[in-house]
């Protein structure tokens, strides 16, 4: 299982149709503009944002989502990107973004955001962030296996956000899907435990083998 934080590189422009305003606050490449979708009402019916490519929400309460999938239009990359708009949210949640088909790109997690954003730009985005999230934040959602989480506190619900994951390789031969769901903190995998786990079961298999060279000398 791949577990990875990702620490990213910081407010990059998505492109030409955006340029003055949209950028991300994590996100490792350009996109470029959106030509490929518009933003659809996000339900536990699998809906087609792009040829081929799907999305889904569910368990996510009361709360509106809108979600979008389009294809980065720079050609520096191979990407297929997933926008979700949540707003009319519980004040603490995390949103899980889970995708099948192709893999997360663990550089490509992260808001689109702006203060000047508007309902006519395309690729959606908010005027917002969450709380202890800047537009400087180069660590923000953590991908565990084949999903993203993103952790949120404090927001009213009048709060609108907008977060993101790409998926590599969108030409590839199997359909992909993103679904969003909202999920307890406290499923969220902790990057930290599984480190110390692992660093503890070594020092172990270190010890037993130490002992094990003792007894032979002895």
């Amino acid at each position: 299982m791949q577990l990875k934080s990702c620490g990213l590189s910081v407010a990059l422009l998505l492109g030409l149709s955006v340029a003055a305003n949209a950028s991300r606050v994590v996100g490792s490449s350009s996109y470029g503009d959106n030509n490929s979708s518009s933003p659809q009402t996000c339900t536990s019916s699998t809906t087609t944002s792009f040829t081929g490519f799907t999305f889904s929400c569910d368990d996510t309460g009361t709360a509106d989502i809108t979600a979008e999938a389009f294809v980065s239009s720079n050609p520096s990359n191979d990407l297929l990107i997933y926008d979700f708009e949540v707003t009319n949210a519980p004040s603490d949640y995390t949103l899980a973004l889970t995708a099948t088909g192709d893999p997360i790109s663990v550089n490509d997690i992260g808001l689109f955001y702006s203060p000047s954003c508007t309902s006519s730009t395309s690729p959606q985005c908010s005027n917002e962030l969450p709380m202890g999230v800047t537009s400087t934040t180069t660590d923000y959602g953590s991908v565990s296996g084949n999903t993203v989480y993103f952790p949120v506190s404090g927001a009213s619900s009048s709060d609108s956000f907008v977060f993101f994951v790409a998926l590599e390789d969108p030409e590839g031969g199997t359909p992909a899907n993103v679904t969003a769901s909202f999920v307890s903190p406290s499923s969220v995998p902790e990057p930290s435990f599984v480190v110390f786990a692992c660093l503890g079961l070594l020092g172990v298999i270190g010890v037993v083998r130490r002992r094990h060279l003792v007894r032979q000398e002895s």
